[in-house]
């Protein structure tokens, strides 16, 4: 539960308020999660493509790595232990 939520609990006002407060909050953090969400597919398509057109621009490559600025947020796009950078390698 968070915090936002905890406030509200402790609020002293009538019951319907008090849901219609957690309902309003419910669909805000829903919707950033949403566009959250949406931005790091964006980025990860946006990855994707960089490495696909790596690999057909250059067929003889074996690997590929790069630093990706905008991927470092998302642990879908990079190894946990380098926070900005994404290895592809081609067998």
């Amino acid at each position: 539960m968070g915090a936002t939520q905890q406030e509200l609990n402790s609020l002293q006002i009538s019951v319907v308020r008090k849901d219609r407060l957690r309902t309003l909050v419910s669909k805000e953090r829903k919707s950033l999660i949403d566009q959250q969400k949406q931005v790091e597919k964006e980025q990860s398509k946006l990855v994707t493509e960089l490495v696909s057109n790596y690999f057909t621009e250059n067929p003889d490559a074996k690997c590929f790595v790069t630093e990706v600025e905008i991927a470092k947020g998302n642990p879908k796009v990079r190894p946990p232990f380098f926070p900005s950078l994404t290895l592809s390698v081609r067998s």
